[in-house]
């Protein structure tokens, strides 16, 4: 059930609606972290920059993070066939 949540980003008030309280908490945590970083690191850059600039690297982390769990199965997945024809053998 959809729970509005009130969170402020940046220097705006926001109403979202979610079924996860915890996690758009922690979203806009993770944003304004962001947001903080690049305002110290590119100075005064209007926020609406500021904002994409935020927004690309988050998702820019998001796919390295999709890219690494997706490697990671497939070691795995490899490993688990290995493991499979190794007691195959060791059975027949």
């Amino acid at each position: 059930m959809n729970k509005t949540v009130k969170v402020k980003i940046g220097y705006k008030e926001y109403s979202l609606a979610s079924d996860n309280e915890a996690s758009v908490i922690a979203s806009t945590e993770r944003v304004n972290e962001q947001l903080e970083h690049l305002k110290k690191s590119l100075g005064n850059l209007p926020e609406e920059t500021l904002a994409i600039l935020a927004a690309l690297n988050l998702a820019e982390n998001d796919i390295k993070n999709e890219n690494i769990m997706k490697d990671s199965v497939n070691y795995l997945q490899k490993e688990l066939r290995n493991m499979s024809n190794l007691l195959k053998e060791a059975i027949s």
